[in-house]
């Protein structure tokens, strides 16, 4: 069975800059400096963050679904984090 590639939303798309970089809200980059999130962790949380749905963010990112489920576990465990919400928390405060 072959699987299609989702396409970025009109709402994640506007989310990405020309030069292919996620735009990220200050408190999102300060947040991530603290936990050591690299940048494609950064991008990911940014995304998240700003109401992109999972699909959506993998397809902006140019990533499956998969990948991003990874960088989530990843970006969890350096948070000490249980969820998504609880990555948004921590992340925020």
């Amino acid at each position: 069975m072959r699987t299609i590639p989702a396409s970025p939303t009109p709402k994640t798309a506007a989310l990405k800059r020309a030069s292919g970089r996620v735009l990220i809200p200050k408190i999102i980059r300060a947040g991530a400096e603290r936990a050591k999130l690299s940048p494609r962790e950064t991008d990911v949380v940014a995304l998240i963050a700003q109401g992109a749905t999972w699909k959506g963010a993998a397809a902006t990112l140019g990533i499956s679904i998969h990948t991003l489920e990874t960088h989530m576990i990843r970006i969890r465990g350096k948070l000490g984090a249980s969820s998504t919400p609880h990555v948004l928390f921590l992340i925020v405060s």
